[in-house]
């Protein structure tokens, strides 16, 4: 038997597997890893309005969306997202879509789409993948980032400087899957393609400067109101969720994780990341009675109306989305974020080990002796 291969980082987004006790949302516990700035790619789970500018679909710029914050943002949420506490928690302001020509980017900028998988368009129309929403993948994300790291700093040191002191978020992949409407075995072959595509992504963000990335995973597909038509309608009633959806992206995840400890061998001057949003959102689900949280068996404006639309006109909607999980079928409330936020920051800040054990199961520690007021800057 092979033994364990291990390394240690510093300031990145960690998996929780272990329970620590923060306040809601950890405030400015990541203002001591001194990030200059965030930049995030991905899809709806992180989206903080770009599908407004590309094209608009499913309601996120109509009220009720935002109501929690005062109005629609373009964010798939009653308010804000959990990149949105992250760069709280960091003491930065919110990551502003780049598409948004009219707002401040200097501290950072948005790339990610609702709807989007990080396939191409080629690519999924090889695989028969059909999306009604967005054409575009990660390749046209990167192709934005790439040309505000040439818009955004006059000259290659001022660049290479704030990419250095930045943190990355790269996500994505469930859309991939869930447009795909075959069974579980057909959608394992698209996997490698997924996987590659994050790879390059990574690489690219590397090879432009990024030295401190979280590779996110994707959460559970098989608990959403939108895919599973077996949650009870009970609202303190067990969440229900559908294993063959789940075991997919439980394998994407898996992959996820090797590709973090392949990159990180291969550049090791990289603080590389998995995070770990899969445990967060577990967490959550085992403990929603206690959090003071209901789900529902459908979620259009936290489960108000089952055959229309959050956000068409007449569609009714909760009063207290604080106290729901879903807040429409695919995604959750501003409340349910920031439950999720609270496990995931602590471990941004603290110094875990990541191990690839002999079955090539990777396994990540973090002590919680490790999480202390020098943690996050003692390492850069």
């Amino acid at each position: 038997m092979s033994p364990p291969i291990s390394f240690h980082l510093t300031c990145v987004l960690i998996p929780f597997l272990l329970v620590v006790h923060f306040p809601l949302t950890s405030p400015q516990l990541l203002k001591g890893c001194g990030f200059s700035a965030i930049y995030n790619l991905g899809d709806s789970v992180s989206d903080t309005g770009n599908n407004l500018v590309q094209f608009d679909f499913g309601g996120s710029g109509q009220y009720p969306y935002g109501m929690t914050v005062g109005k629609p943002t373009g964010r798939f949420s009653d308010g804000l997202l959990l990149i949105d506490r992250i760069a709280e928690s960091a003491g930065l302001p919110h990551c502003n879509p780049y598409l948004r020509k009219d707002m401040d980017h200097s501290k950072g900028a948005n790339f990610a789409v609702a709807g989007v998988g990080l396939l191409s368009k080629a690519q999924r129309d090889k695989f028969g993948i059909h999306f009604n929403y967005s054409q575009s993948g990660l390749d046209e994300q990167l192709k934005w980032f790439v040309n505000y790291s040439k818009e955004a700093f006059p000259n290659e040191s001022a660049r290479k400087a704030n990419f250095e002191s930045a943190l990355f978020v790269l996500g994505g992949g469930g859309n991939d899957y869930g447009g795909f409407k075959v069974g579980v075995e057909e959608k394992k072959k698209i996997m490698p393609y997924v996987i590659g595509v994050l790879e390059e992504g990574l690489k690219t963000v590397i090879h432009h400067g990024a030295r401190r990335i979280v590779a996110m995973g994707v959460y559970q597909a098989g608990c959403l109101p939108g895919f599973n038509k077996t949650i009870l309608e009970h609202d303190q009633g067990p969440i229900v969720c559908d294993k063959q959806w789940n075991s997919y992206h439980d394998l994407h995840n898996k992959q996820v994780q090797k590709l973090v400890l392949e990159l990180g061998k291969e550049f090791p001057h990289v603080h590389l990341a998995y995070g770990d949003i899969w445990d967060g959102v577990q967490w959550m689900f085992d403990n929603y009675r206690s959090l003071g949280l209901k789900h529902t068996s459908y979620a259009r404006c936290c489960g108000t109306e089952e055959h229309k639309t959050c956000g068409e006109p007449g569609t009714p909607f909760c009063k207290d989305p604080y106290h729901y999980i879903w807040w429409d079928n695919f995604h959750f409330t501003d409340h349910a974020y920031q439950l999720i936020a609270r496990k995931v920051i602590p471990w941004i800040y603290s110094v875990p080990t990541i191990t690839l054990q002999a079955s090539n199961r990777v396994e990540f520690v973090l002590l919680e002796a490790s999480i202390s007021s020098t943690s996050c800057s003692r390492l850069l």
